[in-house]
């Protein structure tokens, strides 16, 4: 058993490791939060092209308007948007300068994958502007 592992893994490094590619221009425009698979929204982001995100809602009777600014970086094959707070109407839970980055997994037409940085995936749903 453990030559047929090394020969695995010796052809397993024989071959590159190729990130997906994701078209970043489709992340610009309006974006619904969910939790039923787009049905109902609760909250918008808004990604603009001069870097600016717009983010409001209402989550649970937890009115929010947030406006942060983004920049996508690539590591190590894989692409992040990574957010920082300008603007927001309450400091207590999202503080202004609060930073983080999340990976993003695929941008189509209708939807956004990302991962947080707990792990969690999460899907955004295309609005019209």
């Amino acid at each position: 058993m453990k030559p047929l592992l090394s020969i695995l893994f010796f052809i397993s490094l024989s071959f590159p490791t190729f990130s997906i590619e994701i078209d970043v221009n489709k992340l610009e425009g309006l974006w619904g939060n969910s939790e039923d698979g787009g049905k109902t929204i609760w909250g918008f982001e808004h990604y603009k092209v001069d870097g600016v995100l717009d983010s409001w809602g209402d989550y649970y009777s937890f009115k929010y308007v947030i406006k942060s600014t983004y920049q996508l970086k690539r590591d190590k094959g894989n692409l992040y948007s990574c957010i920082v707070i300008t603007e927001t109407s309450n400091a207590a839970i999202m503080p202004i300068g609060e930073s983080w980055c999340d990976q993003v997994l695929k941008i189509t037409d209708t939807e956004f994958h990302f991962k947080s940085t707990d792990g969690r995936v999460s899907v955004l749903y295309r609005q019209k502007l």
